[in-house]
């Protein structure tokens, strides 16, 4: 009895270091695999905006923004106007780093994607465009770094530029945001450091524009003294009476801003209308449904 418990104590140990040493190489792997991935550039939906996570899901041995490296976003200006491009630059620093590492997107108050990128003809190999889905259906766009653009050829920090031109009509705030990896290049995940950084811009002096038209009942008579509202971004609501036929206007309304009409009528229902007035806008009519 003895001997057999024996045997079969000296059978089970060599399977169980066998496994053992199978775990542990399949975790080597594994972590060297994620490590390559994000050498040739991280997975989209790691800039800390809203929604995401960022590099340290991967990357955890140090907490985000905890190391004595940093994260900048310059070419940012306080205001912008329809259709002016940035020179933005994405600029990660950290003395004792070796390889860095880069992911950036841009979001609107509402926290979809907005604006275009181009990459400049000196960084088509440090650079990348991708897009990512944040939630079930909020799809953004990213720009990260490439294999190639690891490195800059100094140590200590490394940079990336590109260029964001703002959608053709205003959109107020444009929030952008950045994480950077400044690794160790020991061809695992450890002993990174992660840092995030965000900054925002806002619309200049918008030029103001007038709304106009007309309310009719489904057979097409005006509608008299019908109050029309007109409510804002942040929800702030004007309303205009229409005249004895049935005409109705707004004025001084500010453009490139998304706005909602609607229509209070005890005796008819009016759809709403959402406008983004780059210019006056006319014969913006309302018709009573049955």
């Amino acid at each position: 009895m003895k001997m057999a418990l024996g045997r079969t104590a000296v059978v089970k140990l060599p399977v169980i270091a066998f496994f053992v040493c199978l775990f542990a190489i399949l975790s080597l792997v594994g972590s060297r695999q994620r490590a390559a991935a994000s050498a040739f550039g991280p997975t989209p939906t790691h800039t800390n905006a809203p929604g995401e996570a960022n590099c340290t899901a991967c990357h955890g041995d140090f907490a985000l923004n905890s190391g004595e490296g940093m994260v900048e976003i310059t070419g940012v200006p306080a205001t912008y106007t329809s259709g002016q491009q940035f020179n933005i630059v994405v600029t990660a620093t950290q003395a004792d780093a070796v390889i860095y590492g880069f992911q950036f997107t841009a979001i609107d108050s509402n926290g979809q994607k907005i604006g275009t990128y181009d990459i400049p003809a000196a960084s088509e190999n440090r650079i990348q465009l991708l897009q990512g889905l944040v939630g079930e259906n909020m799809l953004r766009e990213y720009m990260e770094h490439t294999s190639g653009g690891l490195t800059n050829g100094q140590f200590g920090s490394n940079s990336w530029a590109f260029t964001w031109t703002a959608p053709a009509t205003s959109a107020g705030r444009v929030d952008f945001y950045a994480t950077a990896n400044c690794a160790n290049s020991d061809g695992n995940t450890g002993g990174d450091y992660i840092y995030s950084t965000t900054k925002s811009t806002l619309p200049s002096a918008a030029t103001p524009v007038s709304i106009s038209g007309k309310v009719t009942t489904p057979s097409g008579l005006p509608l008299r003294n019908t109050k029309v509202i007109i409510t804002d971004p942040m929800g702030v609501q004007t309303p205009a009476i229409t005249s004895s036929f049935g005409l109705y206007s707004f004025t001084n309304v500010p453009s490139g801003a998304n706005y909602t009409l609607s229509v209070q009528s005890k005796r008819y229902r009016f759809a709403p209308k959402i406008l983004t007035p780059a210019g006056n806008l006319t014969n913006v009519d309302f018709i009573g449904l049955e």
